[in-house]
């Protein structure tokens, strides 16, 4: 009789008990899943808008490098009046030229501006040319702050190994924003809006905020009432004033 009443209290004590670590263990697996759920969510998401974006991107996804990506493998001939000035560009925007063999800014300058003259670009092959326009896009980075090695790093993406997906969009950010590319013309508010939030959070120090900074002006003009096409080329053709202006 005793055990029996004995028994019976303790049921009382253990039902209790297991209902209640029951009700903790199914409170940990909810949460455990909303956090997995969330997780894939977010995953899905970003999945979603990188493959919409891949295909609203047209043929400009499907070429990895930026335009100053081909400088690296330049191979062709020199302007025959200023051959040696066109060896210092390639050093200049060669990320393998250490520091201490570019005395300074002034010197980037001096080069191109024997390089832009009408009689030097006549010689020039379109690679070539390349070449000198690019030169100058790195003096303009470095106009407003940056390192020389970082504005060759904004300027180049076939080399980097982190988030490729991204710097395939990257890579086409750099077409947007230049008026005279095929791709610029081609581009839509969506595909600028499309590319921005891509590179949100990846994008984070460096000349290449320069770039997203020319993005967002970009997105801006649109947004006030530009077409896509002449916010662009009203964006480049600011910074390229205040540039021409301190070069002289």
């Amino acid at each position: 009789m005793r055990r029996s009443v004995r028994n019976k209290d303790l049921q009382k004590i253990y039902h209790p008990v297991m209902a209640g670590l029951f009700s903790i263990l199914y409170a940990l697996f909810l949460c455990q899943f909303a956090i997995n759920v969330q997780g894939f969510s977010r995953a899905h998401v970003f999945a979603l808008r990188h493959t919409h974006f891949k295909s609203s991107l047209r043929s400009s996804l499907t070429d990895n490098d930026s335009p100053s990506d081909a400088i690296i493998d330049f191979r062709g001939d020199y302007p025959s009046g200023g051959q040696s000035e066109f060896a210092k560009a390639l050093s200049f925007l060669s990320p393998f030229t250490p520091e201490h063999q570019v005395s300074q800014l002034e010197e980037m300058e001096q080069c191109f501006k024997h390089l832009d003259s009408e009689l030097i670009r006549q010689e020039c092959s379109e690679p070539a040319e390349n070449v000198i326009d690019e030169l100058w896009r790195t003096i303009k980075l470095m106009y407003n702050g940056s390192s020389r090695m970082s504005a060759i790093a904004a300027r180049q993406t076939r080399a980097a190994k982190r988030s490729p997906d991204r710097l395939r969009v990257y890579a086409s950010v750099l077409k947007f924003l230049n008026p005279a590319s095929a791709e610029s013309k081609g581009c839509s508010l969506k595909d600028l809006k499309m590319a921005k939030a891509a590179l949100e959070g990846f994008i984070e120090a460096g000349a290449r905020t320069q770039v997203m900074g020319q993005l967002e002006k970009a997105i801006q003009g649109v947004e006030d009432g530009k077409t896509v096409q002449d916010s662009i080329a009203e964006a480049w053709e600011e910074r390229e004033r205040g540039a021409r202006e301190r070069l002289g």
